[in-house]
């Protein structure tokens, strides 16, 4: 466990190091939008150093715009739950913005959900809002983007 803390001051970014760091950031951003300028400094540094942290490397998209967060590729076991459903989904990349699912569900644009991961190395979970926002459909593959949306929730794994 030091050794996480050790590789998230120094900005290394491991697999489950990026669900604590996008989980972190999207639940400061909440608290930003409702204290704004009363959120304490220290909450303030951390999120502006999240939002560098979570930016870095971010590449123009082959539609032109820049992207606001680097994505990073993952293979990650998870389930999306809209409207009473329960999906079981791959996350194959996220960032501090959204992610993207294998295969995509069955939502239409604009529909809400909830994406459920673990973490393998702590197995704290984590439940991140999202909004179906596009669906990119082939013969082989179905993918979504999912961008998040409200405040996500970490629950401790139950101690051994």
């Amino acid at each position: 466990m030091v050794g996480t803390a050790v590789a998230l001051l120094r900005g290394q970014v491991q697999r489950d190091d990026l669900l604590w760091k996008v989980y972190e950031y999207q639940r400061l951003l909440a608290q930003a939008s409702v204290f704004g300028d009363r959120l304490g400094a220290e909450s303030r540094n951390r999120l502006a150093q999240l939002e560098r942290d979570l930016e870095q490397g971010a590449q123009v998209t082959p539609s032109g715009p820049r992207r606001r967060f680097a994505r990073a590729s993952v293979d990650l076991r998870a389930t999306l739950k809209a409207g009473g459903r329960v999906h079981p989904v791959h996350v194959v990349n996220l960032g501090g913005g959204g992610l993207c699912v294998e295969p995509a569900p069955t939502l239409q644009s604009g529909e809400r959900a909830v994406v459920k991961l673990t973490s393998a190395e702590t197995g704290e979970s984590y439940a991140y809002p999202v909004e179906a926002r596009w669906t990119k459909r082939s013969a082989r593959m179905s993918t979504m983007g999912l961008p998040f949306v409200g405040v996500p929730l970490r629950t401790l794994s139950p101690k051994k």
